[in-house]
Parts: C-alpha cells; sequence; structure tokens
C-alpha cells in the first residue's frame, strides 16, 4: 500500500470498506508531528487505567510549549476526543443516538 512489496495487512474487502468509507486505500495514518504528542495523549485519556496519569503527561509533555500554543494543543486534543468518528469507535449506540 506504501510502495512495498508486501501484501496487503487486510482482506481486500475490508480494504474497500475503508478507501469508501476514508478515501485512502490503507488504515494506517500518517500523523503529522505535531499530532504526535497529541495523539499519544488520546491514547492516555483513552484508557481507563491509564488516565489518572493524563494530566501529569499533559504538564510533561507540554512544558516547553508557550502558554498560548499550549492552550491550542489542549484544544486541538479536546476536538480529537470530540471527533465524530472517535465517538462511533468509543460509543456507537450514543453515536447512533446523535444521527
Amino acid at each position: 500500500m506504501l510502495g512495498g512489496d508486501e501484501p496487503p495487512c487486510l482482506p481486500e474487502s475490508l480494504l474497500r470498506e475503508i478507501q469508501e468509507e476514508h478515501g485512502r486505500p490503507c488504515p494506517r495514518v500518517q500523523l503529522a508531528p505535531q499530532n504526535g504528542v497529541a495523539a499519544e495523549l488520546v491514547g492516555f485519556l483513552l484508557d481507563e487505567r491509564l488516565r489518572p496519569l493524563a494530566a501529569e503527561l499533559v504538564r510533561i509533555r507540554t512544558r516547553w510549549m508557550e502558554p498560548g500554543a499550549r492552550s491550542l494543543f489542549i484544544l486541538r486534543l479536546a476536538r480529537a476526543l470530540q471527533d465524530k468518528h472517535v465517538t462511533k469507535a468509543l460509543y456507537p449506540e450514543l453515536a447512533k443516538a446523535r444521527g
């Protein structure tokens, strides 16, 4: 999928569904570098066992940021967690109720 000679990682039928739903032939997503820390934090926030550590991780991973950049980062993180695709994956019943 990414130009290599390896076979597809998923069955062709599932890859077609991914293409139709997301407009790309592969489920893998390359994150922009500025979203790497946000993705790491989302992982902590979505896992009940790691959630208590999230505030400390935010403090550690954003300490180099200016206050305005830190605020924008937190807002970007919140938008990611509120995204309709994330909601659908985590809470399918809620997503159906919202339409």
